[in-house]
């Protein structure tokens, strides 16, 4: 093996050998492959150990050859650019004049490009947001009037003409559509106030209509009051006529269960009178029967007739006519019974009392 480090050259030239004899690895198993295996390895070993030995001798006087060759390279250098940075210096800023130039021009050329664009959109924008007549015809009108620029414009001119162009065309159709759109508002307007017109008309006649209506309707309302007024009181009347018609109904009612009841109390009391007479003509006849007893008690006679007159007294004493008049014939009945018996009792004391003197 060739090497261009003159000092490696003995362990480069041993490599070939080395190669041949070591390249494979002795069965390290049995006793003779181990010790075969171990002789190589030290072999090895120390042309790696005096090759590393070589390589930090050589690398130590290389880098002090290095430390010279970099300072003196570093002295002549500084030599150099010390002559070299007026011309890099001078190329800079030549450099730099020139990029500014051409930054310059590039911007330049943007904002020419960018007005360009700013003047298509601007033709392009004219047919945009405007539909009455007087807004697109004074876009017709600066459309017409802007004329390209042939140092502003420049390749652009052609691309102008047709924005110019296109934008009239659509312009010009906006327009007539603008007009047919302005002709019909104006027949709707017109219709519109025709019809309100009408509206108005029929809204009046209406107003009359309903005006006539409330005035009939507030007559009627009247007439209707008047009526309920006149049925109220004719109602109040009929109800006070029928109060007093009951009340009188109530009151001959009243006045018949009274003479009802006066007549059965008259009747009662006339029974009473009756059966009175009855018995006092019983009684009558009962003493006249025992006329032949009274002689001997004359004084007890008189004392009953008395009670009888006494009785016929007390009868007197009612409140009615009727009852004051049948008081008065039984009191009449009762004492000409009364006096009879008196008289007969004094008749038979009469009779008596010469029987006695006789006796």
């Amino acid at each position: 093996m060739k090497t261009e480090i003159t000092e490696y050259s003995e362990t480069a030239l041993a490599l070939d050998d080395l190669k041949k004899r070591l390249s494979t690895v002795p069965d390290y198993s049995n006793a003779e492959g181990y010790a075969e295996g171990e002789e190589g390895r030290k072999e090895l070993k120390g042309y790696r150990v005096a090759l590393d030995k070589k390589r930090k001798e050589l690398g130590a006087e290389a880098r002090k050859h290095l430390e010279l060759i970099n300072g003196e390279a570093k002295k002549i250098n500084n030599v150099i650019v010390g002559l070299e940075n007026p011309f890099i210096e001078a190329k800079k800023a030549e450099d730099d004049k020139a990029e500014r130039m051409r930054l310059e021009e590039a911007e330049k050329e943007q904002k020419r490009i960018e007005s360009i664009e700013v003047d298509i959109r601007w033709m392009k924008d004219l047919v945009n947001c405007i539909q009455d007549v007087e807004s697109i015809r004074f876009a017709i009108n600066a459309a017409e009037k802007f004329d390209a620029n042939e140092e502003k414009h420049q390749e652009f001119l052609e691309v102008i003409a047709l924005a110019k162009e296109a934008t009239l065309q659509e312009l010009n159709k906006m327009l007539g559509l603008a007009l047919a759109r302005e002709e019909k508002a104006a027949q709707v307007a017109a219709e519109a106030v025709k019809q309100e017109a009408q509206r108005k008309e029929l809204e009046a006649q209406q107003d009359e209509i309903d005006r006539q209506k409330a005035e009939q309707q507030a007559v009627a309302d009247k007439e209707a009051e008047k009526l309920a007024k006149e049925r109220a009181d004719f109602e109040a009347e009929k109800a006070e006529a029928e109060k007093v018609k009951l009340a009188e109904v109530e009151r001959i009612a009243a006045e018949e269960r009274q003479k009802e009841h006066d007549a059965a109390i008259e009747k009662q009391k006339a029974d009473e009178i009756e059966a009175e007479k009855k018995r006092n003509a019983e009684e009558t006849a009962r003493i006249l029967a025992d006329r032949e007893r009274f002689s001997d008690d004359e004084a007890e006679l008189v004392e009953f007739a008395n009670k009888i007159l006494k009785t016929t007294i007390d009868v007197s004493l009612l409140s009615t006519t009727e009852a004051v008049d049948v008081a008065e014939i039984a009191k009449s009945s009762l004492a000409n019974i009364a006096e009879n018996i008196v008289k007969s009792a004094v008749v038979k004391s009469q009779h008596v009392k010469p029987e006695e003197d006789a006796a």
